[in-house]
């Protein structure tokens, strides 16, 4: 018989038990969590491949299984994927309301004539760059800046062009560039007054990867008399040329980075654009659309046309944003960030051809 004083294995058991109910709840509850989180996941994604129909092939090995896991970048296939999923939907809801809603005007109103969905809507930043950055500065009577991506990737690379059309001698976003990148960056407007000709020519004589063109870019190689809405502005002939030529006298083969603030022409000469190039010659594209409800000058059906032709074209939308001077008529005035991608979701970074 054991003395009294001395536990019995009963007793260490239960001060055992009491212990790890005081002391170690919460390892458990840990462990427990965990467990329900990876069954979670797993249901997940046991889910997204039976939608998929990745797991009712008959005789399907893991060779047949998406993409999603069929490469070791899985990060970027997830991307894609929801990228694909999110756009079929947005096609899907324009769809179902038609195409005819925007003829008249990028604004769906209800019967009481509130504004219900822009076109817009339907074109939203689903495309994911994880390492975007605004560039340029914000001033009082600018854009404040564009966002780019791979900045410190892609375009540290001593061959890397940019083009900039329309900065209006407001040049904050090239000398931007110029900083943080080893881009050559050409400059393109020829809206310029004197002064403003002579600040953009000053700073060209500084830097010497920064080049100015006192032409712009437009569907056509010539002349082109353009106004503001007010017809107020820039109501001189401007010589014009169009992208394909522009490259060729320059002898660029490809553009990383075309940011392009035109005034409303950005609409026919994106249209000659997906006419006129088997593929578009750019990795990423930074435009501001404008659409003048009052002067009427751009159908609403063009600009819709021009998003659809984009999306298609593997542009893909990563950041949208009002104009930050506008923002109190971000509908008439909106700030779009593309990126080019091939069919697996990948950057392009050059002529796939």
């Amino acid at each position: 018989m054991r003395p009294p004083d001395q536990p019995t294995p009963l007793h260490s058991v239960k001060r055992l038990g009491r212990a790890v109910g005081e002391q170690e709840r919460w390892l458990v509850q840990f462990v427990l969590l965990n467990a329900l989180v990876s069954f979670v996941v797993a249901t997940c994604v046991a889910q997204f491949f039976k939608l998929h129909g990745a797991w009712e092939q008959p005789g399907g090995t893991a060779a047949d299984l998406p993409l999603l896991i069929a490469t070791n970048d899985t990060s970027r296939d997830i991307r894609n994927a929801i990228y694909l999923e999110a756009q079929e939907l947005a096609d899907a809801a324009l769809d179902a309301i038609g195409d005819t809603i925007f003829e008249n005007s990028v604004v769906m109103r209800d019967r009481e004539g509130n504004n219900r969905k822009y076109v817009w809507d339907f074109f939203n930043p689903v495309f994911n760059c994880p390492d975007k950055e605004k560039i340029g500065k914000l001033v009082l009577d600018g854009d404040g800046g564009k966002w780019l991506c791979h900045v410190r990737s892609q375009l540290q690379r001593p061959a890397c062009v940019v083009y900039s059309f329309g900065s209006d001698g407001e040049t904050s976003f090239e000398e931007a560039v110029i900083d943080k990148t080893l881009c050559q960056v050409h400059v393109f407007d020829p809206t310029l007054d004197a002064a403003k000709r002579r600040h953009v020519q000053k700073l060209t004589e500084q830097e010497p990867r920064l080049h100015f063109h006192s032409y712009g870019i437009s569907d056509r190689d010539g002349k082109l008399r353009t106004t503001s809405s007010s017809g107020e502005l820039h109501t001189r002939l401007m010589d014009v040329k169009k992208l394909s030529t522009i490259m060729a006298q320059l002898g660029h083969a490809w553009v990383d980075v075309l940011k392009m603030d035109v005034e409303g022409s950005e609409w026919h000469t994106i249209t000659q654009w997906l006419e006129g190039f088997r593929q578009l010659p750019f990795t990423q594209l930074q435009v501001e659309y404008h659409y003048y409800e009052d002067s009427g000058a751009t159908p609403a059906k063009t600009i819709l046309q021009v998003l659809r032709g984009l999306a298609a074209a593997n542009m893909r939308v990563f950041n949208v944003e009002p104009n930050y001077w506008w923002s109190n008529n971000g509908w008439q005035f909106i700030e779009y960030a593309y990126l080019q991608v091939d069919a697996q979701g990948n950057v392009v970074t050059g002529p796939s051809f």
